[in-house]
């Protein structure tokens, strides 16, 4: 029942994914995480599911020209990259037959989009590090996000570069904690 209680207060949290507030990118992995795990998702009513359904289908996940409005949402920093691509790819393997329709794609072909982009991501982090260094709110996001990819990603690639990019994170903080708390260099 606890479960069912929680599920009625994420409705409150719709309005700022459907008008594009700033981390609606991170409410959107979380409406996914809810989906994937089925024993979440099978204690949710199907109203409720079907209001998240829209949201995810409908949503903008990046720039576009059919989008007319884009909100108050940050997409520069790369814990929002990540975030809103995770969320595009894993939407749209959901959905692979259904059209994404900001982007006006089937699922399959957003996933073909977003793949690179994913990918890109990582390799990037991999050589140059975060921009957003020892930020421990930024670094739970990516966190967040590489999880929800090595949790549900069915692409073995990104799953294997998701896995490699959470070793090297869980790395540095390891490093980068002094008794127990993450303090930065």
């Amino acid at each position: 029942s606890g479960i069912k209680s929680n599920c009625k207060n994420i409705q409150d949290t719709f309005a700022g994914v459907y008008y594009h507030y700033d981390c609606s990118d991170f409410r959107l992995n979380f409406y996914l995480r809810m989906f994937y795990d089925k024993d979440i998702s099978n204690s949710c009513d199907s109203k409720l599911k079907a209001e998240m359904k829209e949201l995810l289908l409908n949503h903008a996940y990046w720039l576009s020209t059919n989008k007319t409005f884009f909100g108050k949402q940050n997409m520069w920093t790369e814990n929002h990259v990540l975030a809103y691509h995770t969320a595009a790819y894993l939407s749209a393997q959901l959905f692979p037959n259904e059209l994404m329709k900001d982007s006006g794609k089937k699922g399959r072909e957003m996933m073909e989009e977003v793949k690179p982009k994913i990918l890109d991501w990582i390799r990037i982090k991999r050589q140059v590090g975060f921009s957003e260094w020892d930020s421990n709110t930024y670094m739970a996001v990516n966190i967040c996000s590489l999880l929800n990819l090595y949790d549900f990603c069915g692409d073995k690639e990104i799953l294997a570069e998701a896995e490699k990019m959470l070793d090297i994170i869980f790395f540095i903080m390891a490093v980068g904690s002094f008794y127990g708390s993450y303090s930065g260099t």
